[in-house]
């Protein structure tokens, strides 16, 4: 599934409740994509930018089945 700004995230091998909103996506001069995550701990904003086979996209919870 394709991801872009605004989706729910989760990095591969994290726990299931472990969810990151995307910031962004891109892809580098050598065609690698990239997605900008972010989440917010203790009161701050966290932003990591990770490669895209380290993301899987969570279903929303308010999805509608087809």
């Amino acid at each position: 599934m394709d991801v872009s700004p605004g989706m729910r995230v989760r990095l591969k091998g994290a726990p299931e409740r472990r969810t990151f909103a995307v910031a962004g996506v891109w892809t580098d001069g050598e065609g690698v994509e990239w997605v900008r995550v972010c989440n917010t701990a203790w009161g701050r904003v966290w932003h990591t930018t990770v490669r895209r086979e380290e993301v899987e996209a969570v279903k929303s919870r308010n999805a509608k089945e087809a």
